[in-house]
């Protein structure tokens, strides 16, 4: 059985895999392809072969990223070979929407703070979180909707805690005292990775 290196994104396949310094979350593990399975003929099979894999694969140091804390195997079969691969990931923690929205707030104040600038106020805007929910919602469309001007950041990704350059560059904006934020999870997030989409909205 042969496994191709993922920690490092190469193409290069290496006969195990293991995760050195990191407590690799084992929450993904099983989620073996389907189709292996089926081809196995019993999936307990397959699930108690993936995990003499794994714990074989930890004894043995490879190079990988100490930041990644998330793991997924999947398989295939083949009429004499099985394949199996190790997706080593980063997942961040679930957040609601509300706590993503005071975390987008906190790292802009923060970056206010560091270059001398007085903290922005959060103003209520509940159709912001509506609007990021529209697939392809524009900075024009935010504006026509909500009646007010400013300046819009669109963005998605799935960590809160780091802000696109659009908003730390509007963030510094000393002319800037307001900011209304929207976020919105899709009922189906990328993979279970929790990525969201947030309006910000900074005005005078």
């Amino acid at each position: 059985c042969r496994t191709p290196a993922r920690g490092s994104r190469s193409s290069t396949w290496a006969t195990t895999t293991s995760s050195p310094g990191a407590a690799i979350s084992r929450s993904r593990e099983f989620n073996a392809d389907k189709a292996g399975a089926e081809l196995c003929g019993n999936p307990m099979d397959l699930a108690t072969a993936l995990e003499k894999i794994h714990l074989a694969a930890r004894r043995i140091p490879m190079d990988v990223n100490p930041a990644y804390n998330a793991i997924g195997i999947g398989v295939v079969v083949t009429d004499d070979r099985i394949y199996v691969t190790e997706d080593f990931s980063h997942r961040v923690p679930e957040q609601t929407v509300a706590d993503a929205e005071n975390q987008i707030l906190k790292q802009a104040n923060q970056i206010r703070s560091n270059n001398g600038l007085v903290a922005l106020k959060r103003a209520s805007i509940p159709k912001l979180r509506e609007l990021a929910c529209q697939p392809g919602i524009t900075p024009k469309a935010v504006w026509r909707d909500i009646s007010a001007s400013g300046t819009t950041v669109i963005f998605t990704q799935s960590d809160a805690a780091s802000l696109p350059s659009q908003l730390k560059k509007a963030a510094v904006d000393p002319t800037v005292k307001n900011i209304a934020i929207g976020v919105c999870y899709p009922p189906a997030s990328q993979e279970g990775f929790a990525m969201f989409t947030a309006i910000a909205v900074l005005y005078r």
